[in-house]
């Protein structure tokens, strides 16, 4: 019996429209594009000037050719074919791909839907449409303008400074924001400023009142002494409050999430990188399974920059906020949000598809960082819709002689919208009254607190700070750079290709990101300018408003292009060979050339290969180069006891023996400032070498953490890395091991292959209270649950619990 058949992008959409669609309807999934630019070319360019003509030339992708061959398939039993990926540029892009790989006599029809809901999905195929060009156009113009200018810089970046280097129409100009940014806060010269707070009491309650002006004019004080001499002259004089003014604050709540704002939020509370974030959004949107009730899209389409949000869904979040907060929560008409002018405005915003799917209700079928992220999700929506937080203000004048003192405070007075999203959401309930600010003790005109001390403060101005993923985020949008779908393949790309690197969670620029970005901003200046490319996105967004010819926008960008690159081969120094400094060789007095390696740019002899001497070099605050001074470490080599020598890699500094290749003993380094290190002791264990009975090591690698001899590489023993738990499993008695696989780290049982028991839940030495099993797991939904099979065993998690750890 034929059937409509219905394409999405992932099997996990899949199930969940198959659930909604029923038997008539055979759903499958593309997993992602099935069509692509071949990885070098794949653009025809004909024509000269500005009549020329780009044609995109795609192929079937060859890591799909069995899907392919399943699509085909089911499209010839098919009565009628939909084609349902995502709602955006891409997904019109795979459904256009698609369609042309199965065109043919079964009609083809276009559907979308925005949330994966039963009502959202009947909606879409009640109206199927055609697919829209002009979002392919839009789309194929990216991709081109793309592929021009990654392939071509990036060519030119091999052939001028080293192999494997990349540029990016977006990708570059973000990494010149955080270049700027870092250079910015090197060259930063703080500046010294004073103030004096008084520290007063009053019916027992202690408040601090800060100096503002003398004889009615503003006061600043620049340096100590002044300080001082405003410290000698209040000495003495009595204080008194002049004036009380009392205040109410009203706190709005925030609109529902776009795709940069969850990026943002998730970041700040959830500490979750944007590709992470991204990657979750996409789970709940997709489906998950909850139980009894089937693949279920808890939130909308995660990839919108619009806040607007449909009437119903409007209606579900005021009923609940009724029901549960009470009506004082609920204002008397829906709270409305604009969106900004640039937004496409072709999606809702992310919210949850049901406002009944609570944190909690869903709390089981979701693993922490997912559950995190839909909290975060849900409780912003439905706090949009309630009234705004009201705060009441006090500020208080007090007079000391002709000095001014103001204190202030604020005490919440309604909670409003922070009951469901206050700044800090640690779980599901609807949280305690949340303060801000400082609340003072009653004060009237003429109260005369006592005066418990004068405090001085000194304080600098602050460099900017560098960015974390968020704020890079929010700095891409204000400056419209990059559309919300890319800015977590920009941030990927920046750190895969060793342009930046995370330090407690802020991005910063490697030498050979900031090496890269002052070549590329100097040999293309519009290219990669901040304001040419918020033009470009605003012109590609055009195309896809029907409003510009893609063609005409290709190749107006592709004569500039032209004639950068052209100056750009020319000008651009040629580092391979090496550029002239005013370094001397320690050596032999000769010019020192800088170049580049894998790890940024070093000083070379100029007359290699018969000198050899080479050091490294770092941009000064002035930014000018300098010599990067090498740690001196006393340590002996651990294995043959000869000198160390300083060394970097990709993966950190450490030291390496002298005598190497014929030793190779090295010690480990932290990481303790910026050009600071300390020996970091190696993590010892009992277990002892399986080939010598020597002792054992931790050691780390790309692929986790494994256990190594000491005498290494005379003895080459390893093991995989213990943990102080044992196998579950009724009879088996084996430990437990972790090891590395795709999703993260599982816990397996080291007597594998004759015992396969596996986890993906963290062991903790606790027994089971049921069975008498030596370990439990850290349950997903909270807990600790027994790990033997058929066991319902379960308890609280003890406040003083112990992980497992190294054995």
């Amino acid at each position: 019996m034929s059937k409509n058949l219905v394409i999405v992008e992932s099997p996990a959409k899949a199930r969940s429209i198959q659930k909604y669609l029923g038997a008539g309807h055979h759903v499958i999934a593309s997993m992602g594009h099935v069509m692509d630019l071949p990885k070098k070319g794949g653009v025809i360019i004909e024509g000269k000037g500005r009549s020329t003509v780009f044609t995109p030339v795609v192929e079937p992708i060859k890591a799909k050719e069995k899907i392919i061959k399943e699509l085909k398939a089911a499209a010839k039993k098919a009565t009628a074919i939909f084609l349902a990926p995502d709602p955006d540029r891409e997904g019109e892009v795979i459904a256009h791909h698609i369609a042309e790989l199965l065109s043919g006599k079964t009609p083809i029809k276009r559907v979308l839907f925005h949330e994966i809901t039963p009502a959202a999905v009947k909606a879409a195929f009640n109206e199927p449409r055609d697919i829209d060009i002009k979002l392919v156009q839009s789309q194929q113009a990216r991709r081109i303008l793309d592929r021009i200018v990654g392939f071509d810089v990036s060519q030119l970046l091999w052939e001028k400074v080293a192999r494997g280097l990349s540029a990016g129409r977006v990708q570059t100009v973000a990494l010149r924001i955080i270049v700027e940014r870092e250079r910015e806060i090197r060259r930063f010269v703080p500046v010294e400023s004073w103030s004096i707070a008084a520290e007063l009491e009053k019916d027992g309650k202690t408040f601090e009142a800060k100096l503002i002006e003398k004889d009615g004019k503003k006061i600043s004080i620049a340096v100590e002494e002044d300080a001082k001499s405003i410290l000698a002259d209040l000495k003495g004089k009595k204080i008194a409050v002049t004036d009380v003014s009392l205040s109410e604050r009203r706190r709005n709540p925030f609109p529902p999430f776009i795709t940069s704002t969850l990026q943002q939020e998730a970041s700040r509370r959830l500490g979750m990188p944007v590709g992470i974030t991204m990657r979750l959004a996409q789970q709940l949107y997709e489906g998950i399974d909850l139980g009894a009730e089937g693949p279920t899209g808890l939130i909308t389409y995660m990839r919108t920059d619009s806040v607007r949000v449909s009437e119903g869904s409007i209606e579900d979040a005021r009923a609940y906020i009724k029901k549960k907060l009470g009506a004082n929560f609920l204002p008397e008409k829906p709270n409305v949000y604009k969106t900004k002018k640039s937004a496409q405005d072709a999606h809702e915003a992310i919210r949850p598809t049901s406002v009944a799917h609570t944190p909690a209700s869903v709390s089981k079928f979701l693993d922490k960082k997912a559950l995190g992220l839909y909290r975060l999700i849900w409780s912003r929506f439905v706090a949009s819709q309630c009234m705004p937080a009201v705060y009441d203000n006090v500020g208080a004048d007090l007079m000391a002689g002709p000095y001014k003192f103001r204190a202030t405070g604020s005490t919440l007075k309604f909670p409003g919208f922070l009951k469901v999203f206050g700044d800090i959401v640690t779980d599901d309930k609807l949280g305690e009254d949340e303060e801000e600010g400082t609340a003072l003790p009653p004060l009237a005109a003429g109260d005369k607190p006592a005066l418990k001390k004068y405090v001085p403060r000194q304080h600098f101005t602050q460099p900017p700070p560098r960015f974390s993923e968020a704020a890079l985020v929010k700095a891409l949008e204000e400056k419209n750079i990059g559309r919300p779908s890319t800015y977590a393949s920009i941030i990927a790309t920046l750190k895969n290709r060793s342009y930046t690197h995370i330090e407690k969670r802020r991005l910063i620029p490697t030498d050979l990101g900031m090496s890269v970005s002052d070549l590329l901003v100097v040999a293309f200046p519009d290219i990669f300018n901040v304001g040419f490319t918020s033009l470009m996105e605003d012109e590609l967004d055009e195309v896809e408003e029907g409003k510009l010819n893609w063609q005409k926008v290709l190749n107006d960008f592709h004569f500039e292009f032209l004639k950068d690159m052209k100056v750009a081969t020319k000008q651009m120094p040629n580092l391979k060979a090496g550029v002239p400094t005013e370094f001397k060789c320690p050596a032999c007095k000769s010019v020192m050339l800088l170049r580049y390696g894998k790890m940024g740019r070093f000083l070379a002899c100029s007359r290699y290969p018969d000198c050899k001497s080479t050091f490294e070099v770092m941009e000064a605050n002035d930014g000018s180069l300098r010599k990067l001074e090498i740690p001196e470490f006393k340590e002996p080599c651990p294995k043959c006891g000869k000198a160390m020598a300083f060394k970097r890699s990709r993966f950190g500094a450490f030291l390496a023996c002298t005598q190497y290749p014929e030793c190779r003993g090295v010690i480990a380094l932290k990481k303790i400032g910026d050009e600071e290190y300390e020996v970091e002791p190696p993590d010892s264990t009992d277990r002892p070498c399986p080939t010598c009975g020597g002792p054992m090591e931790v050691k780390k690698s790309r692929f986790g953490r494994f256990l190594a001899c000491e005498k290494y590489p005379e003895c080459k023993g390893a093991l995989p890395y213990f943990v102080n738990a044992w196998c579950p499993r009724e009879g088996c008695g084996g430990e437990l091991v972790e090891r590395h696989v795709r999703s993260g780290i599982a816990y397996a049982c080291h007597n594998f292959p004759e015992c396969r028991f596996r986890s993906y839940e963290p062991p903790v030495n606790e027994p089971c209270p049921e069975c008498g099993a030596k370990t439990m797991f850290r349950a997903k939904e909270g807990g600790l649950k027994c790990g033997r099979e058929g066991c319902v065993g379960r308890r609280e998690e003890p406040a003083t619990d112990e992980e497992a750890e190294p054995a």
